[in-house]
């Protein structure tokens, strides 16, 4: 069952159902929009797995709100998908260009319809887990980095008290003529 959440953004309320239709019994979670507008408050409140677009509305278009939802970092994984009765080759180019992820032209034939659904969601599940990865993969590169200041800092901290420590033991052993002195040895040997 799935449980993805799926935003449905179209003004005209029959083409809202019927995609919901197809989406509900395979349990997606369905939310609907009937503006750009409205659209771009629900994805920020819910930041939907897939945005279902329509590309002519009035006021504000799906090319605007593709745009919009593309733009901001908080909904920029959001998948969107083109659903419009534009069917023509320009249409489809102008947009995936504005940074849709794919693009059907109504009457949406309904098998193939839900196979992109279901590629879309792979797609954003896997971008989560890219994008997550990455910021696990930073924090750890964080943390290398202080550990590598914090040993360079050690080393330099402790390097000159040791000096101090071995040239006095160096001069402790010719005060007392330690046998076992090199130094000793040698120019007793020599």
């Amino acid at each position: 069952m799935n449980t993805e959440s799926i935003l449905i953004v179209d003004d005209d309320p029959r083409g809202r159902k019927l995609l919901a239709s197809y989406l509900k019994p395979k349990g997606y979670d369905v939310l609907m929009a009937s503006s750009g507008e409205e659209a771009l408050e629900i994805a920020a409140e819910s930041l939907p797995a897939v945005m279902l677009l329509d590309v002519m509305m009035p006021g504000m278009s799906g090319l605007e709100v593709c745009r919009t939802i593309k733009d901001n970092p908080e909904t920029r994984l959001t998948q969107i998908m083109m659903v419009t009765a534009l069917g023509g080759e320009d249409d489809r180019v102008e947009g995936l260009d504005t940074g849709a992820d794919d693009y059907i032209a109504k009457p949406v034939p309904k098998a193939e319809f839900l196979a992109k659904v279901r590629a879309l969601v792979r797609a954003r599940t896997l971008m989560e887990e890219l994008s997550q990865a990455r910021q696990q993969l930073e924090r750890k590169n964080r943390e290398l980095e202080l550990k590598k200041t914090l040993a360079q800092t050690v080393v330099h901290d402790l390097k000159s008290p040791l000096t101090t420590v071995v040239g006095n033991l160096e001069l402790l052993s010719r005060k007392n003529g330690d046998p076992e002195d090199p130094t000793l040895v040698r120019a007793r040997d020599g």
